[in-house]
C-alpha cells in the first residue's frame, strides 16, 4: 500500500519541478475573449507581453481573472507559473498559467 501512495507523490512533486515562474511588475490590461482570457504584464518599460489566463472551460479561470483585475487596480506584482521552457518576455497566447500570484 505504501508503494503506490509513493509513486503518487513522487509524480506530483515531478510536475511540479518542470515549471518556471514568472514575476512581472505589475498587469497593465485584461482581455476577455470568447475562448480564453489574457493578460498583458509588465516586463519593463518596453515589454509588456501577453500571457493566457486560460481557457473559458478551466475552472480556475475565475480565480486567476479576480486576482488579476485586483493586480490591475493596485498596482501590485505578480508571479505566474508555466511550462519549463516557457518564456517570460515574450507573448504567448496558447500556454496558460498554472498559478497566478499576487504579490504586495
Amino acid at each position: 500500500m505504501k508503494h503506490p501512495i509513493f509513486l503518487i507523490s513522487f509524480v506530483l512533486v515531478s510536475a511540479n519541478s518542470q515549471a518556471i515562474d514568472c514575476s512581472y511588475t505589475e498587469v497593465t490590461a485584461i482581455q476577455a475573449q470568447t475562448h480564453s482570457t489574457l493578460v498583458q504584464v509588465k516586463v519593463s518599460a518596453s515589454a509588456k507581453p501577453w500571457k493566457n489566463l486560460g481557457s473559458v472551460e478551466s475552472k480556475h479561470l475565475a480565480h486567476f481573472q479576480s486576482l488579476a483585475q485586483q493586480a490591475m487596480a493596485t498596482n501590485s506584482s505578480i508571479t505566474m507559473r508555466f511550462p519549463e521552457s516557457h518564456d517570460c518576455n515574450t507573448t504567448d497566447y496558447n500556454t496558460s498559467t498554472s498559478i497566478f500570484r499576487l504579490n504586495k
